[in-house]
């Protein structure tokens, strides 16, 4: 079984077991880099920081799901890969066969097919967005770190927290006003996230940019 540690040490080889198109690779990448940063940076409570990175750098490795090959959007984003969008599809449709049309039972299964060991996945299923209002109140600062790289990163690159909002209710009408997220006021908690987090971080969260993500030991060695 590969640990967090083993994926760290071979990033590249590791990625290489998953569906990824090359934008999709980018910002696993990217939101790794910034939650390493961060644990770097990091001045509270010890933290397992190899976790904390394996995680981001698989966090969403079933939304090869989510992909519609055939959009304007997704073409534009896959230009410098157009000619593999058939092999892609053919993948996706693996995928969907083998576990399903859920993105969450596609990224646990393919997880595990890649014999990725059961702690590190637990923690990629326990540290979702609904999971917000446990994470603050019980400060669990890796859950935290995690959930708030993932909103760190656009298609483009990494990004202000709020351009990243802006960007979900562009590309996704209606998202934070979802029953289960209303519920629980997911973009304030977004927000509270990033004040615990700066509260013990030794460098403004704002100034990780993609120009800093690109001297990152992370990015160097996935390119």
């Amino acid at each position: 079984m590969t640990g967090a540690t083993e994926v760290l040490k071979q990033p590249k080889q590791v990625l290489a077991r998953f569906p990824l198109v090359r934008n999709l690779k980018e910002h696993f990448i990217r939101v790794a880099a910034v939650a390493d940063i961060i644990c770097e940076n990091w001045t509270g409570p010890t933290l397992d920081r190899d976790t904390i990175v394996a995680a981001c750098l698989l966090h969403d490795v079933g939304n090869i799901m989510k992909i519609d090959f055939d959009s304007q959007w997704q073409q534009e984003l896959m230009k410098r890969d157009k000619e593999l969008i058939p092999e892609y599809k053919e993948t996706q449709s693996r995928a969907r066969a083998h576990f399903g049309n859920d993105t969450d039972a596609v990224r646990a299964g393919l997880l595990k097919q890649a014999g990725i060991e059961p702690e590190l996945r637990e923690f990629i299923d326990r540290a979702r967005g609904l999971q917000m209002p446990r994470m603050l109140r019980e400060y669990d600062y890796a859950g935290m770190i995690y959930l708030y790289c993932d909103n760190r990163v656009m298609p483009n690159g990494v990004c202000l927290l709020r351009e990243r909002i802006a960007d979900a209710k562009q590309r996704y009408p209606g998202y934070y006003e979802t029953a289960e997220r209303s519920a629980i006021d997911y973009e304030q908690k977004l927000w509270e996230i990033e004040r615990a987090l700066q509260t013990h971080c030794a460098i403004p969260l704002d100034s990780i940019t993609d120009n800093t993500i690109a001297k990152h030991p992370l990015w160097k060695a996935l390119h």
